[in-house]
């Protein structure tokens, strides 16, 4: 599955956010994706990839930065979700 759209992406977000979360999309000619969301004092860090992997992190620190995502999907919609259950939980 294709990455989607700047537009795309920043409709999801809204859509699954609302239009006030902090946010940073970058996109990359190469098709890659890297999308920083903050909320409540967290940060969810998104990266996708040309060929529709997507691997999110919950407060990622320096340390750990080059290690990998805590979770990997195929879905840019479950990637979402994993991010808002993070960042939006009580």
């Amino acid at each position: 599955m294709a990455v989607p759209t700047p537009h795309d992406i920043h409709a999801s977000i809204t859509a699954v956010f609302g239009p006030a979360i902090d946010r940073q999309v970058h996109t990359f000619s190469s098709g890659a994706v890297s999308i920083t969301l903050r909320a409540q004092g967290r940060t969810a860090v998104i990266d996708g990839t040309p060929s529709g992997e997507w691997g999110v992190s919950i407060d990622p620190d320096e340390a750990t930065a080059m290690a990998g995502h805590d979770t990997v999907t195929d879905s840019f919609s479950t990637a979402l979700d994993i991010a808002r259950n993070a960042l939006l939980a009580p």
